[in-house]
């Protein structure tokens, strides 16, 4: 075996009062286990996990010190075992290594929201995996004042002393030429207060140290977006987006951020960003085909039709189906006269859609609109026999007073819709009361 240099021998003499975790189904792990024989870790100190549920298990059995998770475990399942982690060992240095691909976008971006200490990224050499283990390790078992610091703050803010935590990240501001994540740290527990502009003011003063540093920049947008300052909180989200790989749980809020100040652009780039991604949760869906929708319509305004229609077609992919935006999708298309772009559109949906109220509702609006007045009424009293809406019965009423249909007929359906609807009776009459 290697002789070893007098750093590392200091690092492996700490390691033998550790716990290893190597959750790893590929072939992988016998990497990570050869490295840590080299670095003298004994075989009884690490336990290996090749399936999910057996590292759940095993993090809260053995409670290990260094977990070295694969990505194909599963998002959820690695963001799992790291929470566990944390709240297995609060007080004692602890090490999350996730091994992943260039590819796995969905579990990289998590990272850099998370406690993640590295991602180990494939492929990769024996050296180099090596070098950023004894890297990690060396600034968790030997930390400079800096870190020691910061983690006493971390550790009187679990334990419920506010007070000594700003006092430890108050002094380890003093300890580090660019204390830029005591400011975050501190920042963050004024955000916990309420005290948005103080919490400003620290995210501000550690952006001065580092202006891309993540936690900062997150805390910022947060913090600005909280006191409805939704300019400041777009600029420095542009600042995140150009330096660093978005979260996914932070892409809904970008969004909306653009939305706000109308750069309707970045809505596309968000797009682009997520196609690469083997997961698009719900919130992520409803927020990003939303604001795709409203990019269409934008470009609709400025008179750019084939923006305005590959917009509305992203928004279609990313809604993965939903009724109410393809429904947003279909009356954007209707109020555009783009007749063969919603044909072509409603060629696409499924039957389940197709037929689903909401998009029915719409077809019918399309057709009142073309002047088809006596088709869409036909419609609209058909879909009432076996679906109760009062928005059909709305529609219904007001084409039944446009086409002059007997005055009996319309109290019929006023009638009808009270009855299904006795909150919006008031709604039902005065639509009603508009004959000619």
């Amino acid at each position: 075996m290697e002789e070893l240099t007098p750093e590392v021998k200091k690092l492996t003499d700490a390691f033998k009062e550790l716990r290893f975790l190597i959750a790893d189904p590929s072939s992988s792990r016998k990497s990570f286990r050869a490295l840590l024989s080299e670095l003298r870790v004994r075989p009884n100190q690490i336990t290996i996990a090749e399936m999910a549920s057996d590292a759940q298990e095993l993090t809260d059995k053995i409670r290990p010190h260094v977990i070295i998770a694969e990505s194909t475990l599963g998002v959820q399942v690695c963001l799992e075992l790291l929470r566990k982690q944390t709240e297995n060992l609060p007080t004692e240095p602890h090490a999350f290594f996730l091994v992943s691909t260039q590819n796995s976008n969905s579990l990289v971006t998590s990272a850099a929201d998370e406690n993640i200490d590295a991602v180990l990224l494939k492929p990769f050499t024996y050296g180099s995996i090596r070098d950023r283990l004894l890297e990690v390790m060396t600034q968790k078992l030997f930390p400079s004042p800096y870190t020691s610091t910061l983690r006493l703050g971390r550790e009187a803010l679990l334990a419920g002393d506010r007070k000594k935590a700003l006092q430890e990240f108050e002094r380890a501001k003093t300890l580090d030429a660019a204390p830029a994540l005591a400011c975050a740290q501190l920042g963050e527990i004024f955000q916990q207060d309420g005290d948005q502009e103080a919490a400003i003011q620290q995210f501000q003063e550690g952006l001065k140290f580092n202006d891309k540093h993540f936690r900062c920049l997150i805390g910022i947008v947060e913090s600005h977006t909280t006191l409805k300052d939704h300019v400041s909180a777009y600029r420095f989200a542009r600042q995140l987006v150009q330096h660093h790989t978005i979260p996914l749980k932070r892409i809904p809020e970008m969004i909306r951020l653009s939305v706000l100040n109308q750069q309707f652009e970045d809505v596309v780039g968000f797009y682009e960003t997520t196609t690469s991604l083997e997961t698009l949760d719900e919130t992520l869906s409803i927020y990003l085909s939303a604001g795709l929708v409203i990019c269409g319509l934008y470009f609709l305004r400025r008179k750019d039709t084939p923006s305005a229609i590959s917009a509305f077609r992203k928004a279609e992919i990313a809604a993965k189906q939903q009724p109410r935006i393809l429904k947003r999708i279909l009356e954007a298309l209707i109020s555009a006269g783009l007749e063969s772009e919603m044909k072509a559109f409603l060629s696409r949906v499924p039957d389940e859609v197709r037929n689903s109220v909401e998009i029915r509702i719409a077809q019918i609006e399309s057709l009142e609109k073309s002047g088809s007045i006596p088709k869409a009424l036909e419609e609209t009293l058909g879909m009432l026999n076996s679906s109760k809406s009062d928005k059909l019965y709305e529609i219904a009423i007001r084409l039944s007073v446009k086409l002059g249909r007997k005055e009996s007929l319309v109290e019929d359906l006023v009638w009808r819709a009270g009855e299904a609807f006795p909150d919006k009776r008031d709604v039902f009459s005065s639509l009603a009361a508009r004959r000619p």
